[in-house]
């Protein structure tokens, strides 16, 4: 966020929006700011702090800031660079005064993932994270995990761990017993042991649900539909399983594509189930157009029905000018990469770049 003169703030995202670098919205930079209005003109203090801009051992003392500004009727478009240039970070204005040492903050705090089970009537959660010490050095640190639940309530857990130096690993970052389901706010931070202060966070929205079986869809990737110029050829899929230990490896999965009007099963098979992730594919040749359903039933030895799941399908028929985004992120129209041609400004007010060097 940043402040504006009237002492509020507004959501601005990380990099500048364009076809090819979208806006991404999801950085918390932890800023504190403060603004004075004067006699003809309004400032602005903003603090940053480090442990915030995803710093790594290639940063370097080399630091350019620009300042920009964008005014509405009339249009005007201004900034501190050389040529008042917004996006160009060679004409960016040099930063003095970098100096520091960052490799301290040196830490990658990779996105968390789950574990979890249903005991008890509660949710066995276990978060693992995996964490990458740039530092060059293999010292003891904080690593501090919370969860804020729907209902704002907080869980908090602390080890204490020593990341191997320019290495990659895996750690547990809490185990949970959770009652409530629902969208929590997770936060994992390594921080200093002594002062305590901050070296890496990685913040995110998590959604925590008991879903014994849910079917993940990896192709067709883009709106569940499988576009005739596309020339998909498989549907693939992972059934993504949540079950105690003692389930495991004893589970078989009944899957099947139907048809959704008729309701008559077009493909189908039987896997067994090992471990969270079990991986299925069907051929698309001899799938018909029109909707249909992805249906897993999961079943134990005696054929009992332990849990189900649905995804929708489409498979569409050859139509002229047909769009579909690629699994590069690039627009294609009939099967051809299409280029959309957008100002690489941000749509604000104002914008704040930081190159790092």
């Amino acid at each position: 966020q940043l402040p504006n003169a009237r002492r509020s703030a507004q959501q601005t995202p990380r990099r500048c929006a364009s076809e090819l670098n979208p806006p991404d919205f999801s950085w918390n930079a932890q800023v504190t700011a403060a603004s004075f209005i004067g006699k003809g003109f309004w400032s602005s203090e903003i603090k940053i702090p480090f442990y915030s801009l995803g710093i790594t051992s290639k940063v370097g003392s080399n630091w350019r800031i620009n300042l920009c500004r964008e005014k509405k009727k009339p249009g005007e478009l201004t900034s501190i660079a050389e040529k008042g240039a917004f996006n160009i970070a060679a004409q960016f204005i040099a930063l003095e005064g970098m100096d520091v040492d960052l490799s301290r903050y040196c830490y990658t705090i990779d996105p968390p993932q789950m574990r979890m089970s249903s005991k008890g009537g509660a949710l066995a959660l276990s978060l693992d994270v995996g964490i990458t010490n740039g530092t060059g050095h293999a010292e003891p640190v904080l690593l501090d995990c919370w969860l804020v639940g729907p209902s704002g309530q907080t869980f908090v857990k602390t080890s204490l761990i020593t990341p191997t130096a320019s290495q990659q690993a895996q750690f547990v970052a809490g185990d949970f017993t959770l009652t409530e389901q629902g969208t929590y706010t997770c936060s994992v931070r390594v921080a200093d042991p002594v002062t305590k202060k901050t070296l890496a966070i990685y913040q995110t929205p998590m959604l925590i649900e008991y879903v014994p079986v849910a079917i993940d869809l990896i192709k067709p990737w883009y709106r569940n539909a499988i576009f005739a110029t596309q020339n998909i050829k498989q549907v693939v899929m992972d059934l993504k399983v949540n079950l105690d230990f003692d389930q495991e490896g004893r589970t078989l999965a009944d899957v099947s594509i139907c048809d959704v009007l008729s309701g008559e099963v077009l493909v189908s098979k039987q896997v067994s189930v090992v471990g969270e992730v079990t991986r299925v594919v069907f051929d698309t040749a001899s799938l018909p157009n029109g909707k249909m359903e992805i249906k897993v039933v999961l079943r134990d030895e005696s054929g009992k029905n332990i849990a189900a799941s649905m995804h929708p399908l489409r498979k569409l028929a050859r139509k002229q000018g047909e769009v579909w985004l690629g699994e590069d992120l690039n627009w294609h129209v009939d099967g051809n990469r299409f280029l959309l041609m957008e100002r690489g400004t941000m749509e604000m007010g104002s914008c704040l770049n930081i190159t790092l060097l």
